[in-house]
């Protein structure tokens, strides 16, 4: 069964916002950088895939503004693909959408006929309906444009993503005098509860012997994030002054990703920027509060280790492909493969009621995926997307080891992008041991075989191998 989000709730109450709160909002400087903000919470909460959003990063990146994915779609997100570009213009909304729309043709978008085109704004669209009726035609598979009234629908039908979004309007327009930071993305919808967090949850405590920082580790696909977020959203109410979540994405470039999260602590504990970050360290910008900062998908330690030491009262939690043996007094825990139990409870909350899948064709699906977390919920979305499937017809696809593959991806999920990512950071003899050692036959070898293949591999096995041909 899922687990249940602890939610922060605050002590005063506030006025819910609404569009004109919204419209206010956007007439201020941090305006446009709130509505990336706002409405990748709403999608993550939602249960989507998303790339892009970041409220800073939003401003400068060009190409779009965020790209999503939805196996089911829901009110306000399309199912599928979509394609977002959003503003906070005041006035001409529909001219400024026309102008955004005819920067990206279709022709440029591949598989746009079966994708969606999403316009955003955060002020009131009186002419939303007729900008739609423009677009018909277009060459999408849907365009829809969301204004602030839909936003504040959509905030309603998330009652953690409202509180948060009303702090921290209200503070920008004078309401408090502090905004507290709940940066944590949501929980996905199909989650499943895994052992590692439980444990955690069981050891962690107070006062100067509690645990204050824990590396959940494993390999590609292993559902590390996922886990860390169940873990950080358990734990958030014993963090009330605030939860941090940076990104890594495995880059060697940690520096500037940790500035910015010390600029965002520092905004959000002293109300203020400071050029340099912290004032000293997170101890002295701590000053005593409970805060909690997931780190997530670190390349190595030197990203950890420039948060310097973790005072009492703070918890970090960082995921990464290794065990970070370099750091000390830390709590680690492998997060590995799914039982062939929770295999099957993802299945049954990915797929809609009405969709049978035979037991033995979800246990042998499994199988196949190897029990890996991110093949299985690729797995399961790619049934979920098409009801017409035989699920037999997906189980022999997933059989042909030449199309596995291919069949394990959907939007920009694929299982072949998260393997390569570890593949290339192997040394260019360990790739070519790798790649000596999967043409070997059956599902296991031994070492000493695979040092024999790893000597001699032969012309016909490097052939059969694309890794090993790719220029590096």
């Amino acid at each position: 069964m899922a687990a249940r989000i602890a939610i922060v709730q605050s002590m005063e109450y506030l006025e819910p916002i609404r569009a004109h709160d919204l419209r206010r909002h956007a007439e201020t400087d941090a305006g446009a950088s709130f509505v990336h903000e706002l409405v990748g919470q709403l999608l993550r909460a939602d249960g989507s895939e998303v790339e892009g959003f970041a409220p800073r990063e939003g401003l400068r990146r060009r190409g779009w503004d965020g790209k999503t994915f939805h196996a089911r779609g829901t009110r306000f997100v399309p199912r599928g693909r979509a394609y977002w570009e959003l503003t906070s213009q005041n006035g001409r909304i529909s001219e400024k959408a026309t102008r955004d729309f005819l920067k990206r043709p279709t022709g440029d978008i591949p598989g746009a006929v079966q994708a969606s085109y999403v316009a955003v704004s955060l002020h009131p669209w009186p002419g939303k309906l007729d900008w739609l009726e423009e677009q018909a035609g277009s060459g999408w598979g849907g365009v829809h444009a969301l204004d602030a009234d839909d936003l504040v629908a959509w905030l309603e039908a998330h009652p953690t993503v409202h509180q948060w979004a009303t702090r921290r309007v209200r503070g920008f327009l004078g309401g408090v005098a502090h905004t507290r930071a709940m940066e944590l993305p949501a929980l996905h919808p199909s989650y499943v509860v895994r052992p590692q967090v439980a444990r955690v949850l069981a050891e962690v405590g107070r006062g100067p012997g509690a645990v204050r920082m824990v590396v959940l580790w494993g390999g590609p696909g292993m559902g590390k994030t996922t886990a860390a977020v169940s873990l950080a959203h358990e734990l958030a109410a014993s963090f009330p002054d605030g939860q941090f979540f940076q990104a890594f994405a495995r880059t060697a470039q940690s520096a500037g990703r940790v500035a910015d999260l010390r600029q965002r602590i520092s905004e959000a504990l002293d109300g203020e920027r400071h050029a340099d970050g912290w004032r000293e360290d997170l101890a002295q910008s701590a000053r005593g509060r409970r805060i909690l900062i997931l780190l997530d998908d670190v390349l190595d330690e030197s990203a950890v280790r420039e948060l310097g030491e973790v005072p009492e009262g703070v918890m970090v939690i960082v995921t990464a492909r290794s065990r970070l043996s370099g750091l000390l007094d830390v709590e680690r825990r492998e997060v590995g493969t799914f039982t062939l139990g929770q295999g099957v409870e993802l299945f049954r909350s990915s797929l809609s009621p009405e969709m049978r899948v035979p037991s033995d064709h979800l246990s042998r699906m499994f199988d196949l995926c190897d029990g890996v977390p991110l093949a299985l919920r690729i797995a399961a979305t790619q049934l979920a997307l098409r009801p017409e499937w035989e699920s037999a017809d997906f189980v022999a696809e997933l059989e042909d080891e030449r199309t596995r593959l291919d069949a394990l991806e959907v939007g920009d999920q694929a299982v072949r992008s998260s393997f390569e990512i570890s593949f290339r950071a192997l040394l260019a003899d360990h790739q070519r041991a790798f790649c000596a050692v999967s043409m070997l036959p059956g599902r296991l070898s031994t070492p000493s075989s695979s040092r024999r293949r790893v000597r001699r591999p032969s012309p016909v096995r490097r052939r059969r191998c694309g890794v090993c041909r790719r220029p590096r």
